[in-house]
């Protein structure tokens, strides 16, 4: 059983989410990514929601995770929102989170502020992959 199909069986029995954030860290992250993939993003969110208010930390990863939630949602202020938690908990954006957040931007057609972001990767000293640049170009051909 994956951890996206226990955490909707735990819906339907008496494990509540409560139950979930017992379980550890690696584990919860498993699950997260794994409501994620299965684009039961709702569920994930809720869970992040409360891993949060019961004063749960969470980590580069799970941020990681919860900003790709974001990007399936096309929301690109709550992943900013998530960028700005991250950075008050000690994580700073890597390539990868500027990454999702420029994909978010280039689903909205909005290159100028993918290029903004980009330039502020480059400023930060983030490694930037061919494919980002490719992505933005061919983005950038279709208008």
């Amino acid at each position: 059983m994956n951890e996206a199909s226990f955490v909707r069986r735990s819906e339907r029995s008496s494990l509540g989410i409560f139950d979930l954030l017992r379980l550890p860290n690696r584990f919860l992250l498993r699950v997260l990514h794994s409501l994620v993939e299965a684009k039961e993003n709702q569920m994930a969110i809720k869970i992040f929601k409360n891993m949060k208010s019961f004063g749960f930390p969470a980590d580069a990863a799970t941020y990681h995770i919860m900003i790709d939630c974001c990007s399936i949602l096309g929301c690109y202020r709550s992943a900013c929102a998530l960028v700005s938690m991250m950075l008050r908990d000690g994580f700073y954006p890597l390539t990868v989170t500027y990454t999702i957040l420029i994909k978010i931007l280039l689903e909205d057609d909005d290159i100028e502020e993918a290029l903004n972001l980009l330039d502020q990767a480059s400023s930060e000293r983030n490694e930037l992959d061919t494919l980002l640049f490719n992505t933005i170009l061919e983005k950038a051909c279709e208008k």
